[in-house]
């Protein structure tokens, strides 16, 4: 059987609805079911010539969660049928020239209407209440600007669900607070539709279109990203312990053999390497932990430093490193314990952890001078 799903409006948008089941059945679809989000839909013609009608009724009100019998068997007298309901909606259909009889209409039921109607706008200013300080705390949260460069698709697709979800928790809590003071003041549901229905699926369809553009890029920098192990020779702006002068047999240090991770997303193409040397007889092992960025965005060079000094292991303040001249390189920074580098030029930065025997050694044991080798691999490039 053919089935049609829409997403209809909320419990607050009593004209909507109503003007939304009507048009369907003008269409020949008949309304099944109405849930939390979507109405199911089934072709029907002799639902054609009918309107539907909304009536709010609390759930307080009925305690097996369904219209009673005798109040169903009433409006049938009207020649209204009882078609579906979800929280407080309950819709029904009839003859366009005769008039749905009135439900629970005494004053303590419509008291207890109103208070279902209070309830759900105070529930949905917690929900956009809550999503505002989750999305506070994801983001006080989140690790230094690098690690998101990584992929920043996931972030902008975070923060469009977070956006969409507050949003919309926030106008549907404010839609019903508005309505549940107009019946507290003693007026009547509005039953007239407000705003455009071509805005709003214009509207959809527009959001529709950036999650799926969002999801897409997210599928598409994930899956052009590559993880291999590291060349002899460099394949990208990166060093190899070669290139300062080492000579050893690579090792799987920690469980992490001599790899490169390859990424090219929005923001920048990265490269993030490892690579472990065991050194000829018992001089020991010297590795290094070495992140590329190519930003796409010249001007986010300025702020990497920083952020990189941020996300770093040891010295995670930029105050901790000292500044050093390199020819070749725009600024280079080595961290106070002579483990973590950080270096710029143009769009390029790099963060490099690197460790030899010298580190650990004698004071007067020489160490190899990373941000020269590399100010050197950059001009050779």
């Amino acid at each position: 059987m053919k089935r049609k799903y829409m997403l209809h409006y909320g419990d607050y948008a009593v004209g909507e609805n109503e003007n939304l089941y009507t048009e369907m059945a003008a269409k020949g679809w008949r309304l099944v079911r109405r849930g939390r989000r979507l109405s199911r839909f089934e072709p029907d013609e002799s639902v054609r010539r009918l309107r539907c009608r909304i009536r709010l009724i609390s759930p307080d009100l009925l305690p097996e969660g369904e219209l009673p019998a005798d109040q169903a068997a009433r409006c049938a007298q009207s020649g209204w049928r009882y078609v579906t309901h979800c929280g407080l909606v309950h819709v029904f259909c009839g003859p366009a020239k005769k008039k749905l009889p009135p439900l629970y209409d005494r004053p303590e039921q419509q008291a207890a209407t109103r208070r279902a109607l209070r309830r759900e706008a105070v529930s949905g200013f917690v929900v956009g209440l809550l999503g505002v300080l989750a999305a506070a705390f994801c983001f006080s949260a989140m690790p230094g600007m690098n690690k998101w460069l990584m992929y920043p698709e996931w972030l902008l697709l975070v923060v469009y669900i977070l956006a969409c979800l507050i949003g919309s928790a926030a106008y549907g809590a404010t839609r019903t607070m508005v309505l549940y003071r107009q019946l507290a003041r003693g007026g009547t549901v509005d039953h007239s539709a407000k705003g455009h229905p071509e805005a709003r699926r214009v509207g959809l369809f527009a959001l529709t279109a950036v999650g799926v553009m969002l999801c897409l890029l997210l599928l598409t920098t994930l899956l052009g990203s590559a993880e291999y192990d590291m060349p002899a020779t460099p394949d990208g702006p990166y060093l190899t312990l070669a290139q300062l002068g080492w000579e050893g047999v690579r090792t799987d240090d920690a469980g992490q053999a001599a790899r490169v991770t390859h990424v090219d997303n929005l923001a920048a193409e990265i490269w993030d390497t490892y690579e472990c040397l065991q050194l000829p007889g018992e001089d020991g092992e010297v590795w290094m932990y070495m992140t590329v960025y190519r930003l796409k965005a010249g001007f986010l060079a300025g702020q990497m430093p920083g952020y990189l000094a941020g996300s770093a292991v040891f010295d995670t303040e930029l105050s901790q490193y000292v500044p050093v001249e390199v020819p070749g390189l725009d600024a280079a920074w080595m961290g106070s314990r002579g483990l973590e580098y950080i270096a710029v030029r143009g769009s390029m930065a790099w963060q490099i952890i690197y460790a030899d025997p010298g580190v650990f050694g004698p004071a007067e044991q020489p160490r190899q001078d990373v941000l020269a080798a590399l100010a050197g691999a950059v001009a050779a490039q």
